[in-house]
């Protein structure tokens, strides 16, 4: 056979293959409050007004979503409304994204309340996964046994003790704090707001998501319930190389 015959066998691959790994699978999570708006008579709301939000528009863009959150993906049939750009006057359906509570929670510091949350300095761990941390450590606290539980509040102490390092930085831990930097920094993009709120991450009071977490319980967890950590853990732990 000669050479040109043996050149007609090379495959070659398509130039575009491969691409779609460019691009992240879930879209940058920073910390962000509400935008002051002239008129706004739910200041303090985390969602769009109903008068401004329709319940169609509402349920057309959950739909749209595949009832997983727009941030991170977790599945739930409780997700909120998230206006993209903070502002909840402006509820063009491209504007508006459906989400999980926790990680709307990072948008709106300051509509949290005193005593829901902290911030806190957790170097090494991107929103999403310190998200689905504490997501699962709510659900250990509703739904575990006591031994469960116990492992739970261990975790959440170990998150809760570097509010520490804010403080140490920032002097406060307080989101409301952190919400009114912001405001001021309005115009900024939020690529600056990722290097400035560098790994900071939103800690909440697990009390206030006591409700939301028996939905997650029911709903994403209902395969894998809390009895069935323990075998989880093992078979990773020790799965063959």
């Amino acid at each position: 056979m000669s050479s040109v015959d043996n050149q007609s066998d090379i495959v070659v691959p398509d130039a575009l293959l491969g691409r779609n790994f460019e691009r992240p699978a879930l879209p940058s999570m920073n910390l962000s409050t509400k935008a002051q708006v002239w008129g706004d008579k739910e200041v303090a709301s985390t969602e769009p007004g109903k008068k401004s939000l329709s319940q169609e528009l509402r349920t057309e863009v959950i739909r749209e979503s595949k009832q997983r959150c727009y941030f991170c993906g977790f599945p739930s049939q409780s997700l909120e409304i998230h206006n993209i750009n903070h502002n909840h006057q402006d509820v063009r359906k491209e504007n508006l994204r459906a989400v999980d509570a926790l990680c709307h929670g990072w948008q709106h510091l300051g509509e949290l309340g005193e005593g829901n949350a902290f911030i806190g300095y957790l170097p090494g761990l991107v929103a999403q996964d310190v998200n689905n941390l504490q997501r699962c450590i709510f659900v250990a606290l509703e739904t575990g046994d006591e031994e469960t539980k116990s492992d739970a509040k261990k975790l959440l102490n170990w998150l809760a003790s570097h509010r520490q390092y804010t403080e140490a930085a920032w002097g406060t831990f307080e989101p409301g704090v952190f919400a009114n930097a912001l405001i001021k920094m309005e115009g900024v993009g939020a690529d600056v707001h990722g290097v400035v709120f560098r790994d900071l991450a939103v800690i909440f009071n697990p009390g206030t998501y006591s409700v939301s977490a028996q939905k997650w319980a029911h709903d994403a967890y209902k395969s894998t319930p809390t009895a069935s950590w323990p075998n989880l853990y093992h078979e990773i732990i020790n799965a063959p190389s």
